[in-house]
């Protein structure tokens, strides 16, 4: 562990987060923008397991590629992006994994009163050992979890930006199924349905005061182990405000009630104050912080009938030169499960920078601390990675 804090220190002393370049993209003669990327990196990290004894160690290899294909018009976007996400571990083979999205997005406004947003995004990944349906029994599964993903999402919003009334409502819909060990992981495969509506009210000062009310149904394929299910309507009322980038800030706060019912009454249920925050406060054009805060029920992936988590990030950016950039970001996350004896404060610690080597080719190192604290001696754990990436932009600028 001091090794680690040594190196954070050094990072610290010579790194941060730069800003990374636009890639180069070709056009086509019909409009079509095409944007290949590829990322190569190498990563050291202490704690691949996330166990709190015995830590096993490995360097792991990655590669990124990535094709995005948009169509922008000025008003109306499409966007298409597919991505593969491949590592290799050098200590421990069995824990290589490849990763693939594939993702669209659509904004079309057919009038000044009218816009409409669709998305969909689907995912193929792992849930890698000692986290997950895994944490704290790394050894139970001799290779990573495996899992499908489909969330598709569409918004309708009625009238003129700068009307004294718009209404959004918005409908979703989201999958998730394990694809490895079923016998054991069939018990956390489920979908989820969502809609709602959201009121703004224009201020006049490129800001919104807004409410919205939202609803989402959980429903899991298979009833839990010990028969009791874990399905579940969520319900939640907020109250907010919004405000576009003034000479200093921009951001959104929301603040409102949710309230979870289950269907068996062997769980207890949820009713409580919930919050969103995301604030951007730059007090010079070449250095800004973010500042994001939430507390919510959510669902566990592994024990009790549900967790209120509250969680906190603080991250500076800050533009040294054209080419270079840090930045540096702290997390907390205080997790209370209910239905268990469990406690769980998470924190994280993020020192990076991106080096601009030419328009087209970005170095970035970073520096991760992750520490974990639960009264389950079991899932208490350090973990340090320390790595470098390379992204390089395949075509020349357009």
């Amino acid at each position: 562990m001091r090794k680690s804090m040594l190196a954070a220190a050094l990072l610290s002393a010579t790194t941060a987060h730069a800003a990374m370049p636009k890639p180069g993209s070709y056009i086509t003669q019909n409009g079509l923008e095409l944007t290949p990327k590829l990322s190569v990196g190498a990563m050291y990290d202490d704690n691949i397991f996330s166990t709190a004894n015995n830590e096993q160690s490995s360097m792991i290899y990655t590669a990124t590629p990535e094709l995005e294909m948009a169509y922008d018009d000025g008003i109306n976007r499409h966007q298409l992006t597919t991505r593969l996400s491949s590592a290799a571990y050098i200590q421990s083979s069995a824990d290589n994994y490849t990763d693939g999205h594939i993702g669209y997005l659509s904004h079309f406004e057919p009038s000044r009163r009218h816009r409409f947003n669709v998305r969909v995004d689907a995912d193929w990944s792992v849930e890698r050992r000692g986290e997950g349906l895994s944490e704290g029994q790394p050894n139970a599964f001799a290779e990573p979890l495996t899992y499908e993903q489909q969330d598709y999402h569409a918004d309708y919003e009625f009238g003129a930006q700068t009307a004294m009334y718009r209404v959004k409502f918005d409908a979703g819909y989201y999958n998730k199924n394990y694809t490895r060990f079923e016998t054991i992981t069939q018990y956390r495969d489920y979908d989820k349905a969502n809609f709602g509506a959201t009121l703004y009210f224009n201020s006049q000062s490129r800001s919104d005061v807004f409410v919205s009310v939202h609803q989402n149904n959980y429903r899991y394929d298979v009833v839990d182990i010990n028969g009791v299910t874990r399905d579940s309507d969520d319900y939640q009322a907020y109250a907010g405000y919004s405000w576009e980038a003034t000479a200093l800030t921009e951001g959104e706060i929301k603040v409102g009630y949710q309230k979870k019912d289950f269907a068996n009454a062997a769980r207890e249920n949820f009713s409580g104050v919930s919050w969103q925050a995301k604030i951007k406060w730059q007090p010079l054009t070449y250095s800004h912080f973010r500042f994001t805060t939430s507390r919510s029920a959510r669902d566990p992936l592994v024990e009790g009938d549900y967790v209120r988590e509250t969680f906190y990030e603080a991250q500076w950016v800050h533009q040294w030169r054209e080419n270079l950039q840090t930045k540096v970001a702290y997390s907390y996350t205080d997790d209370e499960f209910v239905g268990v004896s469990r406690q769980d404060s998470l924190r994280g610690l993020t020192l990076a920078m991106d080096y601009a080597l030419s328009p087209n080719v970005v170095l970035s190192s970073y520096y991760e601390l992750r520490n974990d604290n639960s009264t389950r001696d079991d899932l208490a754990f350090d973990r340090n990675r320390i790595g470098l990436t390379v992204q390089f932009a395949l075509m020349g600028s357009r």
